[in-house]
């Protein structure tokens, strides 16, 4: 298990990089194409360069990582199998129902939207700030004060870069596991934490903890719980590792609450 998640953590670690040198690059291009000077009827009219680019790349990034999720939990459930030298066959058929988020047509429509709405936010936001950074500098507002609104509103962003970053991978990830574990009748799961100097209260109180598949309690747990989670749902079959399976692990009474608003 922890080489499995010493794996899965790597990944992660790597594919948020790569999209974070895109995201930022994107900042790059919006933040060069603010028009000082322009008139107010100009400043108006002023959209972001690039139309869709944002919304594409978060929609791609989320797209690979959903697959490569997908892969990682069917292998690790293969391996499983292969150790206990049990065929797919052999499992209990488990009957989830209609199980949102169960199907990969559905899951990828989740993501899609995702994307677009995260996209719009972060465009919305950037255009009606640099808007009125701009009105003020054409009122009176002396250009180097404007300039240095403008540096923060930039460092805001790349943090909110960060953090949409880490949050949606661990989303699609998971939501992919999800997938290929009901493809391989896994009837349980279990809640792993990157557990570090940065692991939060919401996880860390969760590491360790199963839960079956069909609880109607899973889709609040399934990672992310907060901002920059990293915590994973990793596969068990219960007939056959029953020790993974305790009255302990099985009780979330004392979990952390989710952040305020949080929607999993």
């Amino acid at each position: 298990m922890k080489r499995a998640l010493k794996f899965v953590k790597n990944y992660l670690d790597g594919t948020e990089k790569k999209l974070l040198v895109k995201y930022n690059r994107w900042l790059q291009v919006v933040f060069a194409s603010i028009p000082f000077g322009a008139t107010e009827h100009e400043i108006h009219r002023w959209h972001l360069p690039q139309a869709g680019e944002l919304s594409r790349t978060l929609r791609t990034h989320a797209m690979d990582v959903f697959h490569v999720g997908h892969a990682h939990g069917n292998a690790e459930c293969q391996e499983k199998r292969r150790r206990m030298q049990v065929k797919l066959a052999d499992l209990p058929t488990l009957n989830f129902g209609a199980g949102e988020e169960f199907s990969p047509t559905d899951a990828i429509k989740v993501l899609n939207d995702r994307a677009l709405v995260l996209a719009g936010n972060v465009e919305t936001d950037i255009v009606a700030a640099v808007k009125k950074l701009l009105l003020q500098y054409l009122t009176g507002m002396p250009r180097a004060q404007v300039e240095e609104r403008i540096a923060d509103l930039r460092k805001f962003n790349e943090n909110r870069a960060s953090l949409i970053v880490t949050t949606e991978t661990t989303y699609a990830y998971n939501r992919a596991r999800l997938v290929s574990y009901r493809e391989n009748n896994v009837d349980y799961v279990q809640f792993s934490a990157i557990m570090d100097s940065r692991t939060s209260e919401v996880c860390r109180s969760r590491h360790g903890l199963v839960m079956a598949m069909d609880d109607p309690r899973l889709g609040q747990n399934t990672p992310p719980l907060h901002g920059r989670c990293r915590s994973v749902l990793m596969p068990l079959y219960s007939r056959y590792e029953p020790k993974e399976i305790t009255p302990e692990r099985l009780d979330w009474g004392d979990v952390a609450a989710l952040p305020k608003g949080w929607r999993t």
